[in-house]
Formats: C-alpha cells, structure tokens, sequence
C-alpha cells in the first residue's frame, strides 16, 4: 500500500512539472517522431511505442510491452499511472524521436497534469497531444479555448467523422504541433504514426 510520503512526493513532482508547462519552443529540424499507446485492463497494461521516419513515415523501431499499473487509477494520479511504463520503454529505445505523439488532451486544464505533460516534462522532449473527444475547455471557430487562452486546434480529417483536438503536452507551440500532425494525415482520421500504435496496442490488450 502507498503511503502519504510517497503521494507527498507526486504532488511535488506535479508542482514542478505544473511550472515547466510554461515553455513553448520552436522545434527546429524533426528527422524523427514517436507515437506511443498505452492501455490498461484492470491492474494489468501494454505499451507500444513506436518511431518513424518524419518524412518518409518509414517504421524505424517498434517496442511493445506487458506491464502492471504502479498506481490505483485515479483521474489525479492517471498520468503517472500511464507515464511510468511509457518512460521505461522510452529508455529501451535505440532511436530516440524528437517528437512524440500520445492520445490525450495536453495541457488544457491548468488543474490537471496529463500524460503528455508528465511524459514530456520527464523526459524533457515535445510531445503533442491528440483527443478524439473535447474533455476540458471550448470549441470556438475551429480552436480549443480555456478561459480566453488559445489551447489547441481542432481539425477535421476524415470525412463522415468527428474532428479531432490537437494541444501542446509539452515544449510545442500549438501552430506548430498542428502543422506536424497535417503532414501524418494519410487515410486514417488519426496520425499514421499514432493510428498505428493505437491499432497495435489494442492487438496486445486482447493478450491481456
């Protein structure tokens, strides 16, 4: 059982990550980009990660893996629930992407820290996240609003389907995670990169 020291210890972790939130970069030259999936059945996970050639959408690497949850779900503590496997097979990576892709909804609500914040904070890399459903703020005239603060876009790339919500995780300005993930729109309504990982992560969820 966790004690308070250990969750002590999370919400300075927060703390810290909340006052990094405050960078946004410009990312320069990208050769490569990550998409990771990771999905949880009961107390039990997978993770995919998998990395590719920018231009080209080559696969370069892919990682996949069972794991268990180091923490009770919790939508507080959700991020180090999924961040935790997510690092480690980050760390087992012989390429290292300079951008990674996640499913989520980034850093929109200023009172909730989100996988793509906690994983991008840690590893101190760009992440972008990307929702198929508006959780936190507003939609107005194709962006995402909290409060009167720009969070993201909205972009419709399938047609007969819902649009889907690209935010910052971390050290992205929006335009430009927008103008990455327009490149990556093949056939499918998410990313290639990431309908990829999705697709594989939900193969390794049936294993479970």
């Amino acid at each position: 059982m966790l004690d308070n020291k250990y969750f002590n210890q999370l919400n300075d972790v927060y703390k810290n990550i909340s006052k990094a939130l405050v960078k946004e970069e410009e990312i320069g030259s990208i050769k490569t980009i990550g998409a990771v999936e990771v999905i949880f059945k009961g107390d039990k996970g997978c993770c995919v990660f998998l990395v590719y050639d920018y231009k080209s959408l080559k696969l370069i690497e892919r990682k996949e893996e069972f794991c268990r949850e180091t923490i009770t779900y919790s939508p507080k503590w959700s991020a180090v629930r999924e961040g935790t496997p997510i690092i480690e097979i980050y760390n087992s990576l012989e390429n290292k992407p300079d951008v990674i892709l996640i499913e989520g909804m980034g850093n929109v609500n200023e009172n909730l820290i989100e996988t793509s914040s906690y994983l991008g904070v840690l590893i101190n890399k760009p992440v972008i996240a990307i929702s198929q459903e508006l959780k936190y703020g507003r939609e107005e005239e194709g962006k995402i609003f909290d409060r009167e603060r720009l969070r993201g876009y909205i972009l419709e790339t399938k047609q007969g389907s819902r649009p889907i919500y690209i935010m910052s995780g971390f050290k992205v300005k929006i335009e430009e995670a927008l103008e990455i993930v327009k490149k990556m729109i093949k056939e499918n309504k998410l990313p290639e990169p990431l309908h990829n990982a999705h697709k594989l992560g939900i193969k390794l969820k049936n294993k479970i």
